[in-house]
């Protein structure tokens, strides 16, 4: 009895550290889920969905067709997933990962129309809103996103990665969390708007340079803070020739 005991706890304590659950059911088979960042109750639905797939025919390849036929990566928001399969320790193992959400997204038409909306994740690509929603839910995600609005022929594109890229840049982690709205107009000129210390700042960033000037921002911004003295914008779009108004 004292054996089982240790053997119990040995389990819970390995699974907290992994951040993995491990279950057993009817067929003996033991089922180890690792849930990355993804949303804990969505994907412990998929896979109790896959399990009963793969126990049809104990078949691999019959959970991956089920995951291609019903798209069910996109609709569960998983950016990565391994499945794996141990027929000594009867072991299924399912690990995945999902994207950190960076900002919400409005693609508009042109004059600003809005087309749709969507979550930018940390991998750069585009996930539908509700993605926000499960996550706060969870409380997997606790703190305001800055909003970016682009044009649809800017969708999917070099340059949406390389907001995304600002947007996962830890050197100017500081810079980044003061973001409140990120706007590139039709010709792809960028600006952002800063919430500092109570104040907006309305930063012209032009359209090449963005991550040079945005140290040059910082710098700008930080200094002006301590002075007690923000502007209301800075003009940026020629780096040689910064424009500050108050």
């Amino acid at each position: 009895m004292k054996n089982v005991f240790f053997v119990l706890i040995y389990i819970l304590i390995f699974s907290l550290f992994t951040r993995t659950t491990y279950a057993e059911n009817s067929s003996n088979i033991k089922v180890r889920t690792s849930f990355g960042d993804c949303p804990t109750r969505l994907i412990g639905n998929l896979t109790e969905n896959l399990f009963e797939e793969f126990n049809k025919r104990m078949s691999l390849l019959d959970i991956k067709k089920k995951i291609l036929v019903e798209d069910l990566q996109k609709k569960n928001f998983i950016s990565s997933y391994e499945i794996k399969y141990d027929p000594l320790l009867q072991i299924l193992e399912f690990k995945y990962n999902c994207p950190l959400p960076r900002s919400l997204v409005m693609v508009y038409e042109k004059d600003w129309n809005e087309l749709y909306r969507a979550v930018l994740g940390n991998n750069g690509k585009l996930y539908d809103p509700t993605y926000e929603v499960i996550l706060r839910e969870e409380k997997k995600l606790n703190h305001e996103l800055p909003m970016l609005s682009f044009p649809a022929s800017e969708a999917d594109n070099e340059l949406q990665m390389q907001i995304t890229q600002i947007l996962n840049d830890v050197r100017h982690n500081k810079l980044t969390k003061k973001i409140s709205e990120i706007l590139i107009n039709q010709d792809k000129e960028l600006t952002i708007i800063l919430s500092y210390k109570g104040r907006t700042i309305n930063v012209f960033m032009g359209t090449d340079q963005w991550k040079e000037k945005l140290e040059k921002i910082e710098k700008i911004t930080e200094h002006m803070a301590l002075n007690r003295n923000l502007p209301t914008t800075i003009n940026i779009s020629n780096p040689k020739k910064i424009v500050v108004k108050f």
